[in-house]
């Protein structure tokens, strides 16, 4: 009842979440943990992920969740710890369902779980970009062993290309550094970049940036240099981007803001002590960034709104 009646709220009252965390209700977190993306912003999906409760866990891989979140979850799950693993229920909880696609869908490809691994690769075959059969293709020679690699690999569901480079990979010394040699070829940032210089709408931008295989990062240094040299069509909607570093966002619009023709003398002045305090005060800790998010949004019951901005970024007491 408790868990039903907090969200009803925007955000998740932290004392209400901090008692059902105390009490380890299972029901009650499964039913915070199903609607994880109503109870995120007030940092209840990590909080519940950091549980580690398979049964907990299963129910934001079924609904929407981050994909950050959804990564600590799939990448944890390991087989043969003496008890079910995660990725071992998730089989039991399709055929319950009616035999949908894996919950957490294709970021089993980057997991431990060799049974999901290869069934990802034989369900969706040569539908998968090749970065995400070059990733899911060396996960399962190292937790499922040469056999089973080569197995799938001769039922010709992975497309040429794919079965080309596993058919050399096994041949080789060293199969794991021949496919993981392939997959960081394919996700060069220069790749990318090009395919980004090429786009002609926002939504194909987002896509290529979005459509990255699971666990593999955006190079953003790369990107923002390339912006840098000449601007990316589609940038401002680029870092827009759920995940996209918070640094990145804000130096874009303060390098927007110095494009500006029609700003006032000081602005010059006001911006360059801006950056200067993102670059000191935030840098790219994760911990001083969501200090300043929580003091934003109202999160933090102990920061004064009328507090400067230099308190805000470098975590002065208000």
């Amino acid at each position: 009842m408790i868990a039903t009646a907090v969200l009803r709220h925007d955000r998740t009252p932290r004392a209400v979440l901090d008692r059902l965390l105390v009490d380890r209700d299972r029901d009650a977190l499964c039913v915070l943990a199903a609607r994880s993306r109503w109870v995120e912003r007030s940092g209840a999906v990590e909080r519940l992920v950091d549980l580690d409760d398979p049964e907990v866990d299963l129910a934001p891989l079924r609904h929407w969740s981050p994909r950050p979140a959804v990564h600590r979850i799939v990448t944890r799950s390991r087989p043969g710890t003496g008890r079910p693993s995660l990725g071992a229920r998730v089989p039991a909880d399709r055929r319950a369902e009616g035999a949908p696609p894996p919950a957490g869908g294709l970021m089993w490809l980057c997991s431990t779980e060799p049974d999901l691994v290869e069934e990802l690769l034989a369900r969706e075959g040569s539908r998968l970009g090749l970065g995400h059969q070059r990733l899911g293709c060396p996960r399962l020679f190292e937790h499922g062993g040469a056999g089973r690699l080569a197995r799938l690999a001769g039922r010709d569901v992975l497309g040429c290309s794919a079965t080309t480079v596993c058919a050399k990979a096994l041949a080789s010394a060293d199969p794991v550094a021949v496919l993981r040699a392939r997959l960081d070829r394919e996700l060069a940032p220069e790749k990318l970049i090009r395919k980004l210089r090429r786009t002609r709408h926002a939504p194909h931008a987002r896509h290529l940036v979005e459509s990255l295989p699971p666990g593999e990062s955006v190079d953003w240094a790369a990107l923002e240099a390339a912006h840098a040299e000449e601007p990316l069509p589609y940038w401002r909607d680029i870092v827009r981007l759920d995940g996209v570093p918070e640094d990145v966002r804000l130096l874009t619009c303060l390098g927007a803001a110095a494009r500006r023709t029609d700003a006032p003398p000081r602005a010059a002045e006001a911006r360059a002590l801006l950056t200067d305090l993102v670059r000191t005060g935030l840098g790219t800790g994760p911990a001083a960034w969501r200090r300043a998010a929580e003091r934003l949004t109202g999160l933090d019951p102990e920061w004064n709104a009328l507090s400067t901005v230099e308190a805000l970024l470098t975590g002065s007491a208000c």
